[in-house]
């Protein structure tokens, strides 16, 4: 039944981007603003749209870049007037105040180019900064503003009402599970135990209420952790010198990523070369896309087998759901989870959104399941 109700959302999400009228007659796009950090939701959003635009809708993506590395000469030499795809997330607003500047700059420069900014939360706290955003991307003649939950876009009707505005489930709800696991494969990633995980933001969008300690008596069946790239504090360079970029590259590839967890870099690898072809020239087109596919790997094996994930990172909520795991989803201090599954959450029955104060209750049952499965063993 989960999973019927995952292609009809994911049908949902293809039906709802048909309404962005410049990428019906585009021959060729540009995705920018690839993620050049370690939240892992953000590489498995960026693998969705990849093969969203170049499997779905047969999209040509002639330039690729992370905001670091965003050469403007060679994205107007390979697109020319066609259309500019800016990725999704949760970076429209002033929490991630980098990214938000990178947006507008874009939105700003090519007024020429009909620009796509793909699913998005908004959040903004700062007036100012929200007229300023306002201000840039209502005067852009053919800008399409995505939003992923009633929330947000409710709040883009009030302040982005000169924007052509669509409501659509998040981009990672495109990324074929299936295809990328075939049968068998999922279950060869699976964590024996323990089986729980309690995977919690450390970074300025994590929860207001501390929920880890309401856990303690439940602690020999947690993992506690945080996406595992930035648990393990992998090195990205100083964005304001773009050589550091490379040199930090290859030590996160060659040591962080190859000496220091071997067995992980050796599964990734045999894993990367069985893909189908097209996902195997996709990661040979760009290191980009190379990364992030090896981040989507990352995450499976940290959420396929589990029997629950609590955590408040919608992506673990998503992938959890796609990958078959129930969730208890606690909200992250701006409102993008719980906003997120209010409004979806009719095709989502294994991802319920929960208070802290409700956790013990809630976690009775699981851990009877457990206790009842490990009597069968």
């Amino acid at each position: 039944m989960a999973k019927s109700q995952l292609a009809d959302l994911r049908s949902l999400l293809v039906k709802s981007l048909e309404a962005i009228p410049c990428l019906n007659h585009a021959h060729c796009c540009a995705l920018i603003n690839h993620p050049s950090h370690g939240n892992l939701g953000d590489h498995l959003i960026w693998a969705a749209q990849l093969h969203y635009l170049k499997q779905v809708r047969q999209l040509p993506v002639r330039y690729v870049a992370s905001p670091d590395l965003c050469s403007h000469r060679i994205l107007e030499r390979a697109v020319d007037d066609q259309p500019i795809v800016l990725s999704g997330g949760g970076q429209v607003g002033d929490q991630w105040p980098r990214l938000q500047d990178f947006i507008e700059h874009v939105v700003d420069r090519y007024r020429r180019n009909p620009i796509v900014i793909f699913p998005q939360s908004l959040y903004f706290q700062d007036r100012s900064r929200l007229q300023r955003a306002a201000s840039i991307l209502q005067r852009h003649p053919d800008l399409t503003l995505v939003l992923r939950d009633q929330v947000s876009f409710q709040f883009a009707q009030s302040h982005f009402s000169g924007c052509h505005l669509l409501l659509s489930p998040d981009m990672a709800f495109a990324l074929p599970i299936d295809e990328l696991f075939p049968a068998g494969q999922i279950g060869r990633l699976s964590h024996p135990s323990p089986p729980w995980l309690a995977l919690c933001r450390g970074d300025r969008e994590a929860s207001f209420t501390p929920w880890l300690p309401s856990l303690a008596p439940w602690r020999s069946l947690l993992e506690c952790t945080d996406w595992l790239p930035l648990e393990r504090h992998w090195i990205w360079g100083d964005r304001r010198l773009p050589l550091s970029r490379h040199v930090a590259t290859g030590v996160r590839e060659l040591l962080q990523r190859r000496l220091l967890m071997p067995h992980g870099a050796l599964v990734r690898h045999h894993w990367l070369r069985g893909l189908p072809p097209e996902w195997q020239q996709m990661a040979q087109s760009s290191s980009l896309h190379r990364l992030s596919l090896g981040m989507v790997h990352e995450a499976c094996r940290q959420i396929a087998g589990r029997q629950l994930v609590i955590t408040d990172r919608l992506h673990a909520v998503i992938l959890a759901s796609l990958l078959g795991v129930p969730s208890l989803a606690i909200d992250n201090h701006t409102g993008k989870i719980h906003s997120f599954l209010q409004t979806w959450s009719s095709w989502l029955p294994l991802a319920d959104a929960v208070t802290v104060d409700q956790l013990p209750q809630l976690l009775e049952p699981f851990a009877d399941a457990c206790s009842e499965r490990a009597i069968s063993l």
